[in-house]
C-alpha cells in the first residue's frame, strides 16, 4: 500500500477548479468517487435552522429516489489489464496480501469447483471489456459480462468487487452486499472490499455491521483514505457530528480533489452552528461536485441565512436543476 504524502497545509485552491472526488479503488490507484454508497440521500439531509422558507427552496430540495442517480466511471471499476490472471486471491488475480488464499478459494466461493476453462488472457480481456462498457455508460452489459467471467470462475476476486461497486451505485444494495461477502471470503483482509462492503450495510442502516467492518479496515490499514472517509460518514449518519468534522479534515488535508469529503465536512460544521466554515466548503464542494444538488442546496440555506437573497436563489435553481436531470437519469 503506498504511502500518504504529508498534508501540505496550504487550502485547496479555489473556485475556478473543477476537480473530481478521488477515492482509492481496488488495485490501489486514485479514481473518481461519485455520489453512491455509504452516502446519505440528498432528501435525508436536514435544512439548518434559521432562513425564510419560500416555495424556490422546497422546490429545489432535493428528494425521492432520483434524488442521487447513479453516475458512472470506468475509473471506480478496477482496469483490467490484458495480462492480469483470474486466479483466486488478490485483486490484481495474485494471491492475497498474505500470500496465501482463504479456504473458499480452492473450491469456490458458492462451493462449486473453480472452473479452469477461462484462462488468464480470457479473464484479462473481459475485465477490461467490462469497465469499457462502464466507461460507455452500458451497464447492464457490464453486469453480464462480470457475471459471465464469474461463471467460469466463482472467485474472481475483481469482477465479485466491480459487480458489487455496480450494483450499489445502482441502489441495489442487499445485491451488492451479497457480492462483496463472496469477495470476502475470497480474500478476508481486502481493505478496499471491506470498506465497500461497510459502505454497502451502511446504504441499508446496519451500522453495527459497518462499523465493525471499518474498525477491522483501519487496524489492517490506519492511514487507508477510503476508509478514514467511510467512517467520518459514519459518524455522521449517527449524528455523531465533532468526530465526522475530525475525521473529515484528515482526509480533505489529504486530498484536496475529493469534493464528498469536503461535503460532508461542511454538512458536519452546519450541523455544528459553524456556519462561516460551513458556507467556505460547500462553495468548494460544488464546484467539485458539478452534478451533485446537496452542496448546492445547503449552500442556499446558508446563504439565505446570512440575507444573500441573489445567491440563494442561483444555489436553489442548481439544485432544483439537477434534481430534475437526476430524475430524467433514472426515469
Amino acid at each position: 500500500m503506498s504511502e500518504l504524502p504529508p498534508p501540505t497545509g496550504k487550502k485547496p485552491a479555489r473556485l475556478g477548479r473543477r476537480r473530481k472526488a478521488k477515492h482509492r479503488s481496488t488495485d490501489g490507484q486514485q479514481v473518481e468517487l461519485l455520489p453512491g454508497a455509504i452516502e446519505e440521500e440528498p432528501g435525508d439531509v436536514e435544512p439548518p435552522a434559521g432562513g425564510g422558507e419560500d416555495s424556490a427552496r422546497e422546490a429545489a430540495r432535493p428528494s425521492g429516489p432520483g434524488a442521487l442517480s447513479p453516475i458512472y466511471d470506468a475509473d471506480r471499476v478496477d482496469d483490467a489489464p490484458d495480462h492480469v490472471d483470474d486466479a483466486p486471491g488478490g485483486l490484481d488475480g495474485t494471491p492475497g496480501h498474505s500470500g496465501t488464499t482463504s479456504p473458499g478459494a480452492a473450491s469456490g466461493v458458492s462451493g462449486q469447483p473453480a472452473r479452469g476453462d477461462a484462462g488468464p488472457r480470457s479473464a484479462g480481456h473481459q475485465l477490461a471489456r467490462a469497465r469499457d462498457l462502464v466507461h460507455g455508460g452500458r451497464i447492464e452489459e457490464a453486469i453480464e459480462t462480470y457475471r459471465a467471467i464469474l461463471v467460469d470462475n466463482p472467485v474472481n476476486l475483481k469482477a465479485l468487487n466491480n459487480l458489487g461497486v455496480l450494483f450499489d451505485e445502482l441502489g441495489r444494495h442487499e445485491l451488492a452486499s451479497a457480492h462483496f461477502n463472496r469477495a470476502l471470503e475470497v480474500e478476508p483482509n481486502s481493505v478496499e472490499v471491506l470498506v465497500n462492503q461497510a459502505a454497502a450495510l451502511a446504504a441499508l442502516t446496519r451500522y453495527d455491521e459497518a462499523g465493525e467492518l471499518l474498525r477491522r479496515a483501519l487496524r489492517l490499514a490506519p492511514d487507508d483514505p477510503g476508509g478514514r472517509y467511510a467512517s467520518a460518514v459514519l459518524c455522521f449518519r449517527r449524528g455523531l457530528y465533532a468526530q465526522a468534522e475530525v475525521e473529515l479534515r484528515w482526509v480533505c488535508e489529504r486530498d484536496p480533489a475529493h469534493g464528498l469529503a469536503f461535503y460532508y465536512r461542511g454538512e458536519s460544521l452546519n450541523r455544528l452552528n459553524r456556519y462561516e466554515e460551513a458556507a467556505e466548503l460547500l462553495e468548494y464542494a460544488v464546484e467539485l461536485l458539478p452534478d451533485d444538488p446537496r452542496p448546492a442546496y445547503t449552500l442556499g440555506h446558508l446563504f439565505d441565512r446570512r440575507g444573500m437573497r441573489e445567491e440563494a436563489s442561483e444555489m436553489y435553481r442548481r439544485a432544483r436543476d439537477l434534481q430534475r436531470a437526476a430524475g430524467k437519469a433514472t426515469s
